[in-house]
């Protein structure tokens, strides 16, 4: 193998980022002139573009005589740049970030191998296009070409078919996996640190762990004359105590995505036991894993493992089970153990013999934007003949440095040990014993509590579950300024009694409360302005974190209205509509609208205001991507619409549509707000939004203005309001 060089590379030299055009009748074009005369053997492009939504964006390269090659196409989910090389040789589309500065290949229709010519002679233009008009927005910041001459050029590829397998009760992990190229060496690292190095055919490894219970990030890194792929191929798993008594894995790499109407994957299973605990481990790639539904089915039983969460993450990799944690506690590219979403738990197959096919079914469910491919790298079925405790729970109320353990016993057992991060803590004797109390722990800390059922001549797997040693923070935090006054407000939700409530402002130690307080009045601060209330809980001589709400201070106007909806937010019921009703009838000199809501992605999220006149404007179009919350002025004049969208700051509505269109138009009658939440997964709250109208000239033109004619005159009628 050999690694070429390029032997023409030119870039442009944009003087400022050039916006990518919406118009299909004329998109950004950008070119470069060669005027060396040189055969054309293999082509690489690189490009850079910043864009808030890149799954928007199609990118084509055309040669001088007039090939197009489809490079990017809406591919890439949530994420802002593409800044890559695209390279026929490279990695799968799709497969490494699109913002990595790394090789990979082009989304197609076409290959760069198509560009091949005799010729470089002449221009060669790089199109954008955006294909979704009136939403996020973007820029080409430059784009170089590469031609080669007279050999394609090379990529050191990463290794293909990885699999990581926990070898239950030692601590370590078995790596296995095969080499598309001749490397020569693997570099094989351990948590970022590099452990060993392996000659360039080794296609298995075992990493040794620090202990049971501890996650190992494996990672190789193959090279050739020095040359490295983009990055290296990893792999996360929990070291287990158990090893399962049947295991079968594989590697299949098949296409994950919006392409295909399903990836279906089996793992046939020889050996006969009868399943008392079953697991599943998984490593899928995805650029937006919450467009995902996996499905697993044997012997008539179907268990639902994941249903579209995860959001923007882009990658699953976990080891689904029953006693792991719940759903939406841990990240879903940890490499633990993580309950399944259901419909259905994978204790349905509970005394069902493990022979026969396994099946997984991945779906990609949204339909909507561009391509969206991904891959299932590797997936294994873990079963085990002997189960461990059930419904095993582990709470420490607020401020307390003791946690309750409690769990249920399906079967008989005769002691049980309790791990505390993996040290034991006690043993106790009694098979029937359901509950345990800790020894005390430092608040605040986070403890790994295990059970292991002990029986024997058996080996059993335990049962974990993390408490945090805390005081726990206030909920629900609402906070509000009356316009013009500066005097602020804020209620919340106490999840326990506490000591004593502690409220912050800007900083600074504003009030202490009695622990039982849910409200506070204070101010007055200055007018216009944003201020920090912020409430911290206090208990058993420690503290909890801070939660804060930024908080808009408006200046009086002509027309102040203000309403809580409270209303829930989410796909399911969407889109939420709530009005404002004005009584007095006044042309619009100025106009602010807060709105304040709570929401986990407002990336989801469209808010639209329409006025009694029929005027509407766009205040939010699906802009801040996985940022929680918007608490914003929507105003006339304001400073452009940017991120972050819970700064109680004002800023110019998205559009279509600005603030600008209001005025001049009257006021009297129904306000409506509608918001619709595009994505399905996450709920929110609308929690307040006010209207503040300052008037303007009152001259109101005549109202209901007709014209009849009898041949010869005209005749105009109308109202004087």
């Amino acid at each position: 193998t050999e690694i070429c060089l390029a032997y023409i590379t030119l870039c442009t030299t944009l003087p400022s980022p050039v916006p990518i055009s919406e118009d299909t009748a004329n998109p950004t074009e950008e070119v470069i002139n060669v005027t060396t005369d040189e055969a054309v053997v293999d082509v690489d492009v690189f490009v850079d573009i910043a864009h808030d939504y890149i799954d928007d964006v199609q990118v084509e390269i055309i040669s001088p005589n007039g090939t197009s090659v489809r490079i990017h196409d809406q591919g890439g989910g949530t994420n802002d740049f593409i800044n890559v090389i695209f390279d026929d040789q490279g990695p799968a589309n799709g497969s490494i970030p699109f913002d990595s500065g790394c090789r990979m290949q082009p989304s197609g229709p076409g290959t760069l191998a198509d560009l091949v010519s005799t010729s470089s002679i002449g221009d060669w233009t790089l199109r954008c296009l955006d294909t979704y008009s009136g939403g996020a927005t973007g820029s080409l910041n430059g784009w170089c070409l590469n031609t080669f001459d007279q050999a394609v050029s090379t990529t050191v590829l990463g290794v293909d078919n990885l699999l990581c397998r926990d070898l239950g009760g030692t601590g370590n992990v078995e790596v296995t996996w095969s080499n598309p190229m001749t490397y020569d060496e693997v570099q094989v690292l351990v948590g970022g640190v590099l452990v060993d190095t392996l000659p360039g055919d080794a296609t298995a490894y075992t990493a040794i762990g620090p202990g049971i219970g501890i996650t190992l990030e494996v990672c190789l890194l193959p090279t050739i004359f020095g040359e490295v792929p983009c990055s290296p191929d990893c792999c996360t798993l929990l070291t287990q105590s158990v090893a399962p008594t049947v295991e079968s894995c594989r590697t299949p790499g098949s296409v994950v995505g919006n392409t295909v109407p399903q990836t279906v994957d089996v793992i046939t299973i020889t050996d006969d036991i009868e399943i008392a605990d079953l697991q599943v481990q998984i490593d899928v790639n995805h650029p937006f894993i919450g467009d995902l539904v996996i499905d697993l089915l044997h012997a008539g039983t179907t268990v639902r493992l994941h249903d579209e969460n995860g959001g923007a993450a882009t990658t699953i990799e976990a080891i689904f089970w029953d006693l792991g944690a719940a759903q939406g506690t841990l990240p879903l590219t940890c490499g633990c153990l993580i309950q399944p979403t259901g419909p259905g738990v994978l204790t349905d197959y509970q005394g069902i013999s493990t022979v026969g096919d396994w099946t997984l079914i991945i779906d990609d469910v949204f339909t909507g934007g561009g391509p969206r491919i991904g891959s299932l790298d590797s997936w294994c079925v873990r079963a085990f003949e002997q189960g461990s405790v059930t419904n095993f729970l582990c709470e420490a109320p607020s401020g307390s440095f003791f946690a309750n353990l409690s769990w249920t016993n399906p079967q008989t057992y005769e002691g049980f040990e309790i791990y505390a991060d993996g040290i034991l803590e006690t043993t106790l004797n009694n098979g029937n014993a359901t509950s345990y109390t800790t020894l005390p722990q430092t608040v605040p800390s986070s403890v790994l509590y295990c059970v292991v059922p002990l029986v024997t001549g058996e080996v059993l797997p335990p049962n974990c579950c993390t408490t945090d040693f805390r005081v726990d923070p206030v909920l629900d935090l609402l906070a509000s300024s009356t316009p013009g006054t500066g005097e602020l407000e804020a209620s919340w939700t106490s999840p326990a009694v506490f000591d004593e409530m502690r409220v912050y402002v800007d900083g600074a130690l504003e009030a202490t409360l009695a622990g039982t307080s849910t409200t506070w009045n204070g101010g007055p601060r200055p007018v216009p302005g944003t201020a920090v209330i912020c409430i911290e809980s206090f208990q058993n001589g420690n503290v909890s974190q801070l939660v804060c709400k930024n908080v808009a201070l408006l200046e009086s106007t002509d027309i102040e209205v203000c309403r809580e909806p409270g209303t829930p937010i989410n796909q399911a019921v969407s889109p939420v509509s709530d009005f404002i009703l004005i009584t007095n009838n006044v042309l619009i000199g100025d106009i602010d609208v807060l709105v304040d809501l709570r929401h986990p992605f407002i990336g989801d999220l469209t808010i639209d205001l329409s006025s009694p006149t029929g005027i509407g404007v766009r205040l939010h179009d699906l802009l801040g991507g996985a940022e929680p919350d918007i608490n914003v002025v929507y105003s006339n004049g304001a400073i452009a619409n940017a991120p972050p969208y819970n700064c109680g700051c004002p800023m110019e509505a998205s559009g279509p549509g600005a603030m600008q269109d209001f005025v001049n138009t009257g006021t009297q009658g129904p306000w409506l707000m509608t918001i619709e939440d595009v994505f399905p997964g996450n709920v929110a709250t609308f929690d307040r939004w006010c209207l503040m109208i300052d008037a303007g000239c009152q001259t109101l033109p005549p109202q209901g203005v007709t014209a009849t004619t009898d041949g010869t005159d005209i005749t105009l009628e109308w109202i004087n309001p």
